[in-house]
């Protein structure tokens, strides 16, 4: 196919932020973490000057979960708890300060502290500074450095960066070319659930780019692409899998069958 890998850029990125607020980096520590209402609200309630409890209680009135909404009183509990070293709230100022709907935009800003955020070991804002670098957005564009963030942040499992960072190794971009270990780590966030990883996959399996040619697995990995992608995704594949599937033996279109019957049923019912 001779096209650049399908990337999680800051576009789509910001489509994202636009669409739940900063949710895309925020909402999901609570989540990640178990944070229901209840705690939230007693981390507010608590006199204890703990970073922690500023931290829950930024998330509370940021999300407007077990306390008011108010993003200026999470934006003060976020910094309050990033004073305290706490490194997911350094994290959320960050990302605060990049949302361009935001009364606390600042990307320079932004960027400085997802990168002490960063530095600190932090794999979300490991892959937001690795972005912003490869995009040059809030910095000036380092495709090298974007890399070597990319990887750190993809050592940590971050399947995001684990794409990203993929698509540079396959094209060579920002260093040497390794296209063996791009199709190892586009797997690696394939099977966590990450589209565009699936379609690269599989275009590398059509192609027998860094792994053997291979009919049935590039269908199977553009059938999880489609499955997990958005409309425009699946529009493209669709017209993949059409002309593949005309050059596909008996034997070939038989196993896919029985591959992706098994792929369905082992999935988690939350995906389904």
């Amino acid at each position: 196919m001779g096209m650049k890998g399908v990337d999680v850029g800051y576009g789509a990125w910001l489509a994202m932020i636009a669409a739940a607020g900063t949710a895309l980096a925020i909402a999901g520590a609570a989540g990640a973490q178990g944070l229901d209402a209840h705690a939230l609200a007693a981390a507010c309630a608590s006199p204890a000057p703990v970073a922690e409890n500023d931290y829950r209680c930024g998330l509370a009135h940021y999300l407007g979960k077990g306390a008011r909404a108010d993003a200026a009183e999470a934006f003060r509990r976020f910094m309050r708890a990033a004073e305290g070293g706490h490194t997911e709230a350094l994290n959320n100022l960050g990302q605060m300060h990049l949302d361009r709907a935001s009364r606390f935009h600042d990307e320079r800003k932004g960027f400085a502290l997802l990168l002490q955020a960063a530095e600190k070991g932090y794999a979300k804002a490991q892959y937001s500074v690795a972005l912003l670098l490869e995009e040059g957005h809030a910095a000036r564009q380092d495709l090298a450095l974007a890399r070597s963030w990319y990887r750190k942040a993809a050592e940590q499992d971050h399947p995001f960066a684990q794409n990203n960072l993929a698509n540079l190794l396959r094209w060579g971009t920002g260093g040497g070319r390794d296209v063996p270990e791009a199709a190892r780590l586009y797997q690696r966030a394939a099977e966590r659930g990450v589209p565009s990883a699936a379609f690269n996959l599989a275009e590398l399996y059509l192609e027998g780019e860094g792994v053997p040619r291979d009919t049935v697995e590039a269908h199977l990995w553009f059938t999880r692409a489609a499955a997990q992608g958005d409309k425009a995704l699946k529009a493209r594949i669709f017209d993949i899998l059409s002309a593949l599937e005309e050059r596909m033996t008996d034997a070939e279109r038989k196993a896919v069958a029985n591959r992706n019957a098994q792929w369905r049923a082992e999935r988690p019912v939350q995906n389904k």
